[in-house]
């Protein structure tokens, strides 16, 4: 199992969201995931009564959609506490129908690392607590974007984020090792919650260096 050093990390990690070469076309990600809707699933089963959060799996365990329990649609660390398990991302390793999509095109040189990956969707006023993802050294890494930057908070609280330009349907690197925390300022926003095996870290240094 490959693992990333703190060196290697920040060696990727240049900067919070490293731009890469993957845009998802946004138009035909909404069309091709609006018949998928009503198979989204609560994310979790805490903070409901506060919001609208919902997900679902593009890699998850079984590579099914229609689980009574798809345990990648839930935050790892609440559902590991409350179940006496001991998931994590790179348990995940089985890409779902939504993978076909062909929106999701563009990942074709990095499909074969992914892990738990899933896409969030949002209303306005859904949120995710300040958090870390990881720790370093890892032997995964997480790409974030958005169908709509404008309507999108995503911050890091070392204020990392500050100057920096993002754009809807990009993918980024991010870094996931520090405390950050999202929230969603308008209705249907769309997060590419995407995690991959550390595997990849060479395939994504070259395509980082490329742009």
């Amino acid at each position: 199992m490959r693992w990333i050093d703190e060196e290697e990390y920040y060696k990727l990690h240049t900067k919070s969201f490293v731009e890469l070469p993957f845009k998802i076309d946004i138009k035909a990600f909404e069309e091709q995931i609006e018949p998928y809707k009503p198979m989204f699933r609560d994310w979790g089963e805490e903070h409901l009564e506060k919001m609208f959060r919902k997900g679902i799996s593009v890699v998850n365990m079984t590579g099914l959609l229609d689980m009574d329990i798809d345990t990648c649609i839930y935050p790892q660390d609440a559902y590991n506490k409350k179940y006496g398990t001991n998931l994590y991302d790179m348990d995940y390793r089985i890409p779902t129908e939504i993978l076909d999509l062909p929106c999701f095109d563009c990942l074709e040189p990095v499909k074969k690392y992914m892990v738990r990956s899933a896409i969030l969707w949002w209303k306005k006023g859904s949120f995710f607590y300040p958090h870390v993802d990881c720790n370093i050294p890892t032997n995964y890494l997480r790409f974030w974007g958005t169908n709509n930057v404008d309507e999108y908070i995503f911050e890091y609280y070392d204020e990392s984020h500050e100057g920096i330009e993002l754009e809807s349907g990009r993918l980024y690197v991010t870094d996931t090792a520090k405390q950050h925390f999202a929230a969603s300022l308008g209705d249907d926003v769309y997060t590419f919650f995407f995690s991959f095996d550390a595997e990849a870290y060479d395939t994504l240094m070259g395509l980082c260096h490329e742009r």
